[in-house]
């Protein structure tokens, strides 16, 4: 049989266990703590008596390991030992850490854990921070196409026959362009005046992130390389989400067309009814 403990060979007990006595016992002594509060004052004068205790000491580490200051210290420091590596180093410890989960099989405990933590709401700092993170960062699928990219691929086989949601795209464009449905006839008839004016357009060929949601103009104009949004009516939420999409994206052209607008270039007439067109 095998001995448990290895300071005194007993099989009643572990080391860990006869530590814990000892440190326990030392504790509870007061000539020990007499004889070492002695020692050190002989050999430290003017300095407090310490006592070793290493149950109590593994204790204190572990409480001040666990302060938000110290984790936010630690991840500080890694972060800034990761940005001196170099990238030859980077991608090692990339194709290492793949290699090591490479095969394995996830508990059916880990994958309700994930699930539940993807599924708690973010709280409106948590958008932010991960908006703020984000800036200046291009999108993963940046210039990858369905030729180039099997996730791309995988996307938009995806998307092959999806039904369109008839609630929110209610209007019928058949022009030049082919056949579209669109959110409104007042985006139809902004499309055929394009095409009225020879100008070539596209509908809502891009969405943008704004940091736990996301905007979609309604068309692009390619020559100009500017966007356009037909809104009828400006709500407040309408009104947030333009103005996060110009902080977020300065570089963009947008040009917001409303009634004024759409009844200057002859879209609407003075009652905001569309103007029949030959």
């Amino acid at each position: 049989m095998e001995e448990r403990c290895t300071r005194c060979r007993s099989l009643n007990h572990t080391s860990g266990e006869h530590a814990e006595k000892l440190a326990e016992g030392r504790r509870n002594s007061s000539k020990w703590r007499e004889a070492v509060a002695a020692a050190n004052t002989r050999t430290k004068k003017g300095k407090p008596a310490r006592f070793r205790d290493p149950i109590a000491r593994g204790k204190a580490i572990a409480h001040g390991l666990s302060r938000p200051e110290t984790k936010a210290l630690r991840v500080k420091v890694l972060k800034e030992v990761w940005a001196k590596r170099s990238e030859e180093e980077r991608q090692a410890i990339g194709a290492k850490s793949s290699a090591s989960q490479k095969g394995k099989e996830f508990t059916p405990e880990h994958l309700a854990n994930l699930q539940a933590a993807n599924a708690k709401p973010r709280s409106e700092t948590h958008r932010q921070k991960l908006s703020e993170a984000r800036k200046g960062q291009s999108s993963w699928n940046k210039g990858l196409t369905i030729f180039t990219n099997a996730s791309v691929a995988a996307m938009s086989a995806k998307q092959v026959g999806r039904i369109p949601d008839y609630n929110k795209y209610r209007a019928h464009y058949d022009g030049p362009k082919g056949k579209y449905l669109m959110r409104s006839r007042w985006e139809v008839a902004y499309a055929e005046w394009l095409d009225e004016q020879g100008i070539d357009w596209r509908y809502e060929p891009r969405w943008f992130n704004l940091g736990g949601t996301s905007y979609t103009p309604d068309f692009y104009l390619p020559a100009e390389d500017r966007y356009v949004e037909i809104k009828g009516r400006m709500t407040e939420e309408n009104a947030k989400k333009l103005k996060r999409f110009a902080e977020r994206y300065p570089h963009v052209n947008l040009t917001v067309l409303q009634r004024a607008e759409l009844t200057a270039i002859g879209l609407l007439d003075k009652h905001c009814r569309l103007v029949k067109r030959q």
